[in-house]
């Protein structure tokens, strides 16, 4: 099958090399010269333009900024095309009211995906059971897909796809504040607290927050660092609050395009 990305950023190279593996991509990046050299490194087919990977591709991916999007779609005019766009806090009927009644799903990435992970899905109005399927398939190559709502996609793009960038924020900011303190080497700490994590993650699947108990001794060192991150909470979800109001943000100039 061969699969049209378009957009060679961050997302759109992670999952032209993971799709590739399977099937032909054809990509397409307005720099032409950065596409050119994407393509020659990784054997891609490259489109020349918007309308020759319409032209090529059974399923178009779209990787672009959110205020291109409508721009894109124009130019694209796919009827019979399953797209899937990658764009965060655009909701449905933004390609619905330029491109009328596509096949659409929009997903969540995250930069996890370079080895796997989750992917949040929202199928479209107008998609169906066969093209669900073929999607799911299809992803299932990058990572592991979770069905939602497109009520539930900005709270999951926030908590799910930005939290790569904001948990690796937080351990930095726990590692150094202790090598601060004292005079262990920084890049062994993190080491051993990504250890640490690689092995936490399982039991986090079985035994949920209960660690929390059964690592905190009453009185003991590690109730003093919970209690504070307890007592602070205001702090989680004031950053919360503000990252839900920027989608929004971005939805309403995307909404108020031309």
């Amino acid at each position: 099958m061969k699969i049209g990305i378009i957009g060679m950023g961050n997302i759109g190279g992670m999952y032209a090399k993971r799709l590739s593996c399977v099937h032909d991509v054809i990509a397409y990046d307005a720099d032409n010269e950065k596409l050119k050299n994407i393509c020659l490194a990784n054997g891609y087919i490259q489109a020349s333009s918007l309308e020759d990977i319409n032209h090529q591709a059974e399923i178009i991916l779209l990787a672009v900024k959110p205020n291109g999007v409508k721009s894109v779609l124009r130019e694209l005019q796919g009827k019979g095309k399953i797209f899937i766009s990658t764009v965060a806090a655009v909701d449905q009927q933004n390609y619905y009211d330029v491109a009328g009644q596509i096949t659409l799903f929009r997903i969540m990435p995250s930069m996890v995906n370079k080895t796997g992970g989750p992917i949040m899905v929202v199928r479209g109005t107008y998609a169906g059971d066969e093209e669900e399927q073929k999607v799911l398939e299809l992803l299932q190559l990058v990572g592991h897909p979770y069905l939602i709502d497109e009520r539930e996609m900005d709270a999951y793009m926030c908590v799910m796809s930005c939290s790569p960038a904001v948990f690796a924020e937080f351990f930095k900011q726990y590692v150094e504040s202790f090598c601060s303190n004292s005079n262990i080497e920084s890049e062994k700490a993190l080491n051993t607290v990504l250890d640490m994590v690689e092995q936490l993650v399982p039991i986090l699947r079985t035994e949920r927050y209960d660690i929390i108990r059964q690592v905190c001794t009453p009185g003991g060192i590690t109730e003093v660092g919970v209690q504070h991150l307890s007592n602070n909470r205001e702090f989680f979800q004031e950053m919360a609050d503000n990252m839900l109001f920027r989608t929004q943000v971005i939805s309403a100039s995307v909404r108020e395009q031309q």
